[in-house]
């Protein structure tokens, strides 16, 4: 967001999938109560990808995913 716009991205994983909005254009916002997350994910991740997760999600600050954490799970081991 800047002073004239305001930017979503619809896939933070596909290149160019964001929107452009003026703030000019929007009569009213307002901070949402409900989590973008769908209720219940978690439960069905394990507590290594949670960990996967939660390093992702912090490295987006900063602009780099960690490369470990971005890598399949070893066939042989069930590892990452």
């Amino acid at each position: 967001e800047d002073r004239k716009s305001l930017t979503l991205t619809d896939n933070p994983l596909q290149q160019g999938a964001n929107r452009v909005i003026l703030l000019d254009d929007i009569d009213d916002r307002s901070r949402s109560d409900v989590s973008m997350m769908p209720l219940g994910l978690l439960d069905t991740l394990s507590h290594g990808d949670i960990l996967d997760l939660m390093a992702y999600i912090r490295s987006a600050k900063s602009g780099t995913a960690p490369a470990e954490s971005m890598q399949p799970d070893d066939p042989g081991t069930g590892n990452r």
